[in-house]
């Protein structure tokens, strides 16, 4: 095996253990690395578009919604199918900067990901309300509870 195989495996490793762990700071560098070395490994690219949509979600935990949208966002380009940080964005941007049309829209993307994901549903649901569409609120609501 090549060495920089072998070195982007070990960093995966430890990234994903540091992830594990909760230590982000360590497992930013070691997967940012490892992308660095083996810039199409997919893996790499969820574990950080899982990193950044739990960094967003402490901003969030300490009101800081304009750096959160920008981790969400962080968290996308790495992985654009990543069902829970397109729903974490739409709840930012429905509840705190009532950008209804715009949340909508990533509860969508999230459930195109994962058709059956009920939170995005639930909250397609109360986008929905917001914008006084009772009938789609509704339909949102009910299969939510599927």
């Amino acid at each position: 095996m090549n060495s920089c195989f072998d070195t982007a495996k070990k960093l995966f490793l430890e990234g994903t253990v540091a992830l594990e762990n909760g230590n982000l700071d360590s497992a930013e560098s070691k997967l940012l690395e490892c992308l660095r070395l083996m810039p199409d490994r997919k893996s790499t690219k969820h574990n950080l578009a899982i990193l950044f949509t739990l960094r967003a979600d402490a901003l969030c935990d300490l009101e800081n919604y304009d750096e959160a949208l920008v981790f969400y966002s962080k968290a996308l380009k790495f992985d654009e199918n990543y069902a829970i940080a397109w729903s974490n964005k739409g709840i930012v941007l429905n509840d705190h900067f009532n950008l209804v049309d715009k949340a909508i829209s990533c509860f969508e993307k999230a459930l195109q990901s994962i058709p059956n994901y009920a939170d995005a549903k639930l909250n397609l649901g109360v986008a929905h309300a917001k914008k006084a569409s009772y009938s789609k609120a509704i339909e949102h609501y009910e299969s939510a509870l599927k």
